[in-house]
């Protein structure tokens, strides 16, 4: 008797596109980009002694460390003012923010630690939300 692949769960978001909030309340991007910080994923970034990231079933795309984390967090920030964020918010932070430096467009997700905390990473083209980023 052989052993049977586990089912797959369904992901009920899956090709969702994502969309930017055509209109978030002032106050509260104000709130949320005082308190947002980016925090490095261990799946996507080299850890603070240079190791790599963590191995995951999904794959994950490298982040590059052109920027330090305080940088980081001020384009957290600015984006978040700015109201380039989705239209889900979770305890008080959009779930997905966006900013561009450059022809490079990053996606950041709250994660499910602390609130307000954000990890980010490089999205292709394809991958941007609709709506229009400011």
């Amino acid at each position: 008797m052989g052993v049977s692949r586990p089912a797959r769960a369904k992901l009920s978001n899956r090709g969702k596109p994502k969309r930017v909030h055509p209109a978030p309340p002032t106050a509260d991007l104000a709130q949320a980009s005082r308190a947002a910080i980016y925090e490095r994923s261990p799946y996507h970034c080299r850890g603070n002694k240079g190791e790599p990231p963590k191995v995951r079933a999904r794959p994950a795309s490298i982040c590059p460390r052109r920027w330090t984390d305080e940088e980081a967090t001020n384009a957290l920030r600015a984006a978040i003012g700015r109201g380039n964020v989705s239209e889900v918010w979770e305890d008080g932070f959009p779930r997905h923010v966006w900013h561009r430096d450059g022809d490079v467009l990053y996606e950041a997700r709250h994660t499910k630690g602390p609130a307000g905390s954000f990890h980010a990473y490089p999205i292709e083209e394809f991958q941007a939300p609709r709506g229009q980023l400011k």
